[in-house]
């Protein structure tokens, strides 16, 4: 009987893993594949806008977006939200017609109006931030990488300018705080979960008193 419940079992399963698979198939086939391979494709367009806003240098939070030709005639793109002390918080890769991206520029211009920047300095911007921000110890978004990859041929050492961003030089009292605390906070979380933790306690019965 046993037998017959783990075959069971394991038929139930394996009937699982091929719903999931089924529908990792049609979301490729209705999204024109993984994250990645979108991104790929993206990739090899033309660049039509590259900007960032305004209030990154202003209040150290802003967005950076690249946005590339597809060779139907659309536009994709991947846009990043920036954090001066925290790095890449953010990341979006989406399909979006010139009156979407029009209109987007005209939600965000109270705030932080977009401006033009060359690729080759947003993508420097976009590795500084990541780097800052893994000094304390904090990692991109789990998307940062794939969707970074929009930029493909475009060389960061061709950036010939540097932006200036506030907290992000080494030198700076308000970095060396954040970098001292994110240090500090660290063990003390770890000591802290691990007195929740439940002692653990043996499988086997004590026979000492037998």
């Amino acid at each position: 009987m046993g037998s017959n419940i783990a075959q069971k079992r394991a038929a139930k399963a394996q009937r699982r893993k091929a719903v999931v698979a089924g529908k990792r198939k049609a979301e490729i086939a209705t999204t024109g594949g993984s994250l990645a391979e979108r991104v790929r494709r993206a990739a090899g367009g033309r660049i039509f806008r590259s900007a960032v806003q305004e209030s990154l240098g202003r209040l150290g939070f802003g967005m950076v977006i690249l946005v590339r030709e597809t060779a139907e005639g659309g536009l994709l793109m991947g846009g990043f939200v920036i954090d001066t002390h925290y790095g890449v918080k953010d990341v979006v890769f989406r399909p979006m017609a010139e009156d979407d991206l029009n209109r987007l520029y005209e939600m965000v211009a109270d705030t932080g109006a977009f401006t033009p920047i060359e690729p080759a300095d947003a993508r420097k911007l976009l590795h500084e931030a990541v780097a800052r921000a893994q000094a304390l110890g904090i990692r991109p978004h789990r998307d940062f990488a794939t969707v970074e990859a929009i930029y493909g041929d475009v060389r960061i050492e061709d950036s010939t300018v540097s932006i200036p961003v506030p907290g992000w030089a080494p030198t700076c009292p308000a970095f060396r705080q954040r970098q001292r605390l994110a240090r500090r906070s660290r063990p003390a979380s770890r000591r802290k979960m691990a007195m929740r933790r439940p002692p653990r306690q043996s499988a086997r019965p004590d026979r000492s008193r037998r």
